[in-house]
């Protein structure tokens, strides 16, 4: 079919012809953004993992403040507190399937995050005080929430260190298949 006739075309065969069209523009863009929106989106889930470890971190600073600059050794001991309140801020935004499981009974088996015992505020402003658990965020990496008060993303080989470092006995990771 060419231009002139194309445009002489009336009626319905000519909305179903701009239709297709549409359809087939909207279909190559989507493909070609994808690959941006699912960086974006996995971008957003660990500035949300932030955000909970950063918030769990300072609850845990509040309470040092009251209990002889000593943190808590079990993650209850802040809702118990008043420091924090029962929500998904235990959750990492990979986890939230666990949503429904996570009750104050199970809190520190199903949290997403390890609170590493028996550290005080006096310690070294990088000791790791709060460590996200493994096999989020495709195994990239994790956030760490350190006795000085800032969280930051560690790349997994660094995170695997810390949790040797800290004693924390954690799966070791299934080999990629190939």
């Amino acid at each position: 079919m060419n231009a002139k006739r194309f445009f002489k075309v009336r009626g319905r065969r000519r909305i179903v012809a701009i239709t297709a069209i549409a359809l087939l523009l909207l279909c190559v863009a989507s493909h070609l953004l994808s690959p941006t929106v699912c960086v974006a989106h996995e971008s957003a889930k660990r500035a949300h993992c932030q955000s909970n470890i950063r918030q769990i971190g300072l609850a845990c600073k509040q309470y040092s403040v009251n209990h002889r600059d000593r943190f808590p050794i079990r993650l209850t001991e802040l809702i118990d507190g008043g420091y924090l309140n029962l929500s998904e801020v235990f959750l990492c935004p990979d986890d939230l399937a666990l949503k429904k499981l996570l009750a104050k009974e199970n809190l520190d088996a199903l949290s997403s995050y390890f609170l590493v015992k028996n550290l005080k505020e006096s310690d070294s402003s990088d000791s790791p005080l709060i460590l996200e658990k493994p096999n989020h965020h495709g195994g990239d990496g994790g956030n760490v929430f350190y006795v000085g008060g800032h969280a930051a993303w560690v790349k997994a080989d660094k995170l695997e260190q810390l949790y040797k470092e800290a004693g924390i006995q954690v799966p070791t990771r299934a080999p990629d298949k190939k």
